[in-house]
């Protein structure tokens, strides 16, 4: 091609229209004379695409990719001069490159596999858990006897491949962040990468967005007159929640007008090192003592392992949730403490006790009389933003009629959680951070392709 300069102020400002018969084939292109200019950049959009110009200076037609700031190289747009959508690429899902033209529909037809035929069963087999580290005799996998594991690996090589299951390359905020069942199973069912919740959250909280969202309006209706109630793990192990997530709700709350906050701790000692809750505790402390300086009225109400108090899951152990509840809801507890790092201190000097079995306990006044019960009028959020061991908590605090346990009372609250927790169940029906929208997932293509599965788990 030979190199033409462009007519940048006409392109910007009123681009041509091409014929589209021009548009059609490279062939046409060259049949007719016609010599392109192909910059590499896009003069129209700040994004990582190129324009194409005609001999004469003009725009013939441009590409953009959206989505390119994004982290996902995601949606790449062939356009006419005048901005009509010709073709739209979307980033690959195994592989294949997702195409819809310029109706806006797209194809869900899959490539063939380069390797494998057709006919041929595939399994795909998810070990939580199991992976590649540095082989010394802390690794357990490295240790152990793998005749079936080393098989894969020693017969074909060439088809054993590593692929990572933590931080950026599955939607988590860092790559400190590390992988866990949710993090992958998502990923593996959205067949990309997305945010996942935690870096959800993330973003709603840095851009204040969560402030402005339905979920927190819905809850600030109860704080001229009632208390805010924050329940979740107090940890920064990142996989069910963070501490610097708390902090900045904390900090955002009370700058939209909460006026009496109550924390309701649950230390952690499995994501993170055990023996770690005091320090956490301490951190907690310190935050809700520059809020008392600002004149809210912020205090710990109660704690536990969270192994041993609330947070359960498949509905293992509704005894588990009835701790938690009689503690943060009605207010009782076997351990009465005047605060929350006396508490655990103590707790852990007994004989085989940490951080995920502590048993519950209260804060109390001088008076003996808890600081944190939930009544009628107050505000509930669960700031777990991961699911599974939040859903029983939701259920018992949303459903009117409850069987699990006898709940004694049934206070009326807002209630919501950090993100909804099942969507099935629309679970909460109310949540700060809203869910992403996730369409064309791995699942669908199977199913459009006519491919038959079967899932067990």
């Amino acid at each position: 091609m030979t190199k033409v300069h462009p007519n940048i102020a006409d392109t910007v400002i009123a681009p041509v229209a091409v014929e589209q018969t021009k548009l059609k084939s490279f062939a046409n292109l060259e049949e007719d004379g016609t010599v392109l200019t192909v910059w590499k950049k896009s003069l129209l959009f700040n994004c990582n695409g190129f324009t194409v110009f005609d001999a004469k200076g003009n725009l013939v037609f441009r590409v953009d990719n959206y989505m390119a700031g994004s982290g996902t190289k995601g949606e790449i747009i062939l356009m006419d001069a005048g901005g009509k959508p010709l073709l739209t690429i979307r980033r690959k899902i195994f592989l294949r490159w997702i195409e819809m033209g310029s109706s806006g529909e797209f194809t869900w037809k899959l490539a063939d596999h380069p390797k494998l035929p057709k006919g041929k069963i595939i399994a795909m087999v998810v070990l939580d858990g199991w992976g590649e580290a540095k082989p010394d005799k802390y690794n357990c996998i490295h240790v152990a006897e793998t005749p079936t594991m080393d098989s894969f690996k020693k017969t074909a090589p060439e088809k054993w491949r590593l692929i990572r299951a933590h931080g950026t390359a599955v939607g988590l905020p860092t790559e400190d962040d590390m992988g866990n069942s949710e993090v992958g199973h998502n990923a593996l069912g959205a067949g990309r990468i997305y945010a996942q919740g935690a870096k959800l959250v993330d973003l709603a909280l840095a851009s204040g967005k969560i402030f402005d969202g339905e979920g927190f309006k819905y809850i600030q209706e109860s704080f001229a007159s009632g208390t805010l109630h924050l329940i979740g793990l107090l940890s920064d192990g990142g996989v069910h929640s963070r501490l610097d997530q708390l902090q900045l709700l904390l900090k955002g709350a009370a700058e939209h007008g909460a006026k009496r906050i109550r924390v309701h701790v649950l230390t952690d000692g499995r994501d993170v090192i055990d023996g770690t809750s005091v320090g956490f505790v301490e951190t907690l402390e310190k935050d809700l003592a520059n809020l008392r300086e600002k004149g809210v009225d912020a205090q710990i109400a109660s704690g536990g392992g969270r192994m041993h108090v609330t947070m359960d899951r498949y509905e293992n152990d509704w005894n588990v949730v009835k701790r938690g509840w009689d503690a943060q809801v009605l207010g009782e507890a076997p351990h009465k403490f005047r605060n929350a790092v006396e508490a655990v201190k103590k707790l852990r000097e007994v004989p085989k006790a940490n951080d995920q079995y502590l048993p519950p306990f209260v804060i109390v006044d001088e008076n003996g009389k808890p600081v944190g019960p939930v009544v009628d009028g107050d505000a509930v959020v669960t700031f777990n933003f991961r699911a599974d061991r939040m859903v029983m908590l939701a259920k018992a605090l949303e459903y009117e009629n409850f069987d699990k346990f006898e709940r004694v009372r049934y206070p009326k609250i807002r209630y919501a959680g950090m993100l909804e927790y099942d969507g099935e169940l629309k679970l909460p029906s109310h949540y700060l951070v809203s869910p992403p929208e996730i369409e064309r997932t791995s699942g669908e293509y199977l199913v459009h392709n006519g491919v038959c599965t079967f899932a067990c788990r």
